[in-house]
């Protein structure tokens, strides 16, 4: 049998390094709360910068237009965007409007795909699409949501891509002034920015 004070001072030992264990654990566990919060502060400021940096750009794009309203509308499944799988509604995350043009970024807010989808449709088929309120080729999708904004011409492109999108760019105008042959060019490059924006 053995001796006793060897068995205590092994039952001692054994506490000591559980004790020092168990304090090396809680501080491992401070230290990732703290890490934690910080990336988590940190993830809400991109986000925020990322935002400010997408109203910048709509509002440098609304004035080269001459537009009044300038739209980012992205897909998302109700609680994740930019999530492959079942995608849902769509909602308007950034806008800039002149000072003669009202808001309409609370109206399309979670708005289900399935009452668009005559223009959702659409836009994914075309990639880049004009419409004109006068025309009587529209579809009662796309016309009953220009009429929604008040809008005479509506410019949408894709962001992301056709095969894989994120949502879409959409230039309001309250007239039908608008030729499209000449603004591609200005469209391809402000669609790049806000793809590069939206995927960072």
């Amino acid at each position: 049998m053995p001796d006793i004070t060897i068995l205590d001072k092994l039952t001692e030992a054994i506490y000591a390094l559980f004790g020092f264990l168990l304090l090396m654990l809680i501080q491992y566990i401070w230290e990732q709360i703290k890490i934690y919060k910080l990336n988590k502060k940190n993830k809400l400021q991109n986000h925020l910068d990322t935002s400010v940096n997408i109203d910048d750009k709509l509002n440098e794009l609304r004035i080269l237009l001459g537009a009044n309203r300038c739209s980012i509308f992205q897909f998302h499944n109700g609680t994740f965007f930019n999530s492959n799988y079942s995608v849902q509604y769509f909602s308007i995350t950034n806008e800039e409007v002149d000072n003669v043009t009202v808001p309409v970024f609370d109206k399309f807010q979670k708005t289900s795909i399935y009452k668009w989808n005559g223009l959702i449709k659409d836009i994914l088929e075309k990639n880049l699409m004009m419409y004109k309120i006068s025309d009587k080729t529209l579809n009662n999708s796309i016309y009953a949501f220009m009429d929604t904004s008040g809008v005479r011409t509506m410019i949408c492109c894709v962001l992301g891509s056709q095969k894989d999108p994120m949502g879409f760019l959409k230039i309001s105008f309250m007239h039908e002034n608008i030729e499209m042959h000449s603004l591609i060019d200005i469209l391809n490059k402000f669609v790049k920015t806000f793809n590069y924006l939206l995927d960072n």
